[in-house]
């Protein structure tokens, strides 16, 4: 896949949020993939999804609002809510170029009361 480096750990987060979210709060979470797609490329499509780290399950429809959003050059974003106390969530952000490469991002967002 590219933008994953040979041996990288897919597990891993991309990036770690500085600071834990509280259940009651709804921000944007945004990945700049500038250092990714080529600027005489363009995109192709987009999307991102959540998941609870302890199981895996699909958290999507209660952590994301909406489908999140493209903004511009090769900035996505989502907003987040929700969330259950002690948990943690992974934030996937996937981009896809006309060119045909696809990359995936990943964000984990702790919440903590």
């Amino acid at each position: 896949m590219v933008g994953q480096e040979e041996g990288g750990d897919p597990m891993r987060p991309d990036k770690i949020l500085s600071r834990p979210k509280r259940p009651a709060e709804e921000f944007r979470l945004q990945w700049d993939f500038a250092n990714d797609i080529e600027a005489t490329d363009t995109r192709s499509a987009f999307a991102v999804t959540a998941k609870d780290v302890a199981d895996g399950s699909d958290v999507s429809a209660t952590f994301i609002q909406g489908a999140g959003w493209i903004g511009a050059g090769p900035v996505v974003g989502a907003q987040v809510q929700a969330g259950t106390d002690l948990h943690d969530y992974d934030v996937t952000f996937e981009l896809s170029s006309t060119q045909g490469d696809k990359w995936q991002r990943v964000v984990r967002v702790s919440v903590r009361a």
